[in-house]
């Protein structure tokens, strides 16, 4: 057993029996950082913490006890010691960037990190980049830059942390510049866990008091370990839109003045459910008798054969982008009322008062709730939805022009196929013929069984009169919203 205290640089440069410490990595299982909450009794802890590590600085100090285990790629896991390990991060991140210590210097420090969440194990890689100015709060000046999202704030580890930051600066800051040399009196004693096999069990029994992750949470690091069996680059990028770019997304869709969690998390839950479902009908497949369980669809979906799981990454990252970039619009919202309406007119498609305009913001509330007799996101709105996602998702294919008077004939065929649309078997090629229209503007009559037979035929006539009378198209229009003609 070694016995001896290392301080925090040494724990990198060490050979223990069990292997080298090349880095430390905070498992997800383990609670939140807590040194840093914003919490009467926690911060006397903090303070008398700080006081111990101030005062290291004239005479060293040993922190007890750090007990974790090394595995084969020399990742040391902590089973105890995780509050004093990541405050001792901190505050060598601190005296690095005060003192300008030279990168091949203080490089261990970017082997620290937090399995815990997408976005505290982001936070630390982006905190090694970034060196502040020293000229104000800390964590005013992290949270004021570009790779901050927002909703970091909302993660109590990342909120602890900047808390930790700015109680570091108020008791640091005017140390001299040897600072970095004095935090090799800082040490704890580290004991490698042998012959002990680091389960859930043992994990939770250390950490019962500790806040466990989120459902949302859990179900990330699912997705997020799937996607890993392609390459550790896609899924970095993936989980960083979902940290960032899609989280921006649907920050406006939450649920303001509920009970329920102000974070879009069941959003993003419900949006994926729809995509989901899309590639099990694109891959011929019905979801009916599939698991709707947010748990099951990353590994049903996103695990398999590479190409399958690359192709599924494709198709979920291109969903949500699309309504990330939307040209000339500032948000789902305003695209939406420009195409649809609950009145006819002006050329755009007709929507049933029963339902919203805003179909995204529907599905993110609705999508899969089988709550009621009737779904509130009935199989009609899911083809509607497919087929402007397929719009947006290539614009550069097709022209708004284009796309309005695709939208129309493709809502005409959805309102006279209600039972072929009933029709499980019949979505994979409804789908498919949908897409072709959109794209192509031709009604592909290779696909099997589809749309309603005779408003396909309807469709390809008014097509072709409008093609040689142009200028009958608001008529036609008119006819086609007219109310009591629609209930012919």
């Amino acid at each position: 057993m070694h016995s001896r205290a290392y301080s925090f640089k040494d724990i990198f440069a060490t050979d223990f029996a069990a292997g080298q410490v090349k880095k430390i990595s905070i498992p997800i299982i383990q609670r939140d950082y807590a040194q840093g909450r914003r919490d009467p009794e926690i911060e006397r802890v903090r303070g008398r913490f700080l006081d111990s590590l101030y005062s290291a600085l004239k005479k060293p100090i040993t922190l007890d006890f750090v007990y974790g285990d090394i595995d084969e790629q020399g990742i040391m896991t902590p089973l105890d010691g995780q509050q004093r390990l990541t405050t001792l991060f901190l505050l060598h991140w601190y005296a690095a960037k005060k003192a300008n210590i030279a990168h091949e210097e203080s490089a261990f420090l970017s082997n620290f990190g937090y399995e815990t969440r997408y976005s505290a194990r982001s936070f630390c890689k982006d905190l090694i980049d970034f060196t502040p100015s020293f000229t104000g709060r800390l964590s005013d000046e992290i949270i004021d830059q570009p790779w901050f999202p927002l909703n970091w704030r909302k993660d109590p580890t990342i909120d602890s942390m900047l808390v930790m930051l700015d109680a570091i600066d108020d008791k640091f800051k005017d140390v001299a510049s040897d600072l970095w040399e004095k935090l090799k009196n800082i040490t704890f004693f580290f004991l490698p866990i042998k012959d002990m096999g680091l389960t859930d069990e043992l994990y939770i029994k250390m950490n019962s008091r500790g806040k466990p992750l989120t459902r949302f949470e859990h179900f990330k690091a699912m997705l997020e370990r799937c996607i890993q069996s392609l390459d550790d680059k896609t899924a970095e990028r993936i989980m960083g839109k979902i940290d960032r770019d899609w989280t921006d997304l649907l920050w406006c869709y939450r649920n303001f003045g509920s009970s329920e969690d102000m974070l879009p998390d069941d959003k993003f839950l419900k949006y994926f459910h729809f995509i989901c479902d899309v590639i099990c009908y694109q891959g011929g497949g019905s979801p009916q008798g599939k698991s709707s369980d947010e748990f099951d669809m990353p590994e049903e979906y996103f695990t398999g054969a590479k190409n399958v799981i690359r192709q599924n990454i494709e198709l979920l990252e291109s969903y949500f982008d699309c309504w990330c970039a939307l040209q000339g619009f500032a948000s789902p919202t305003l695209f939406l009322e420009s195409c649809m309406s609950h009145s006819p007119g002006n050329g755009k498609i007709v929507v049933d008062r029963i339902y919203e305009i805003d179909i995204f913001k529907d599905c993110l509330h609705s999508y899969g709730d089988k709550s009621g007799r009737i779904p509130r996101f009935p199989l009609h709105r899911f083809v509607l939805l497919y087929a402007i996602t397929s719009f947006l998702r290539n614009r550069q294919r097709v022209t708004d022009t284009e796309f309005r008077t695709r939208l129309r004939s493709i809502n005409n065929l959805i309102q006279n196929s209600e039972n072929e649309i009933r029709d499980n078997s019949r979505l994979p090629a409804i789908l498919q013929q949908t897409e072709a229209i959109m794209l192509t503007c031709q009604i592909d009559h290779s696909i099997g069984k589809n749309f309603n037979v005779y408003q396909i035929d309807e469709e390809e006539q008014k097509k072709n009169f409008l093609s040689v009378h142009p200028g009958k198209a608001a008529l036609v229009h008119e006819l086609e919203d007219h109310r009591l003609l629609k209930e012919l």
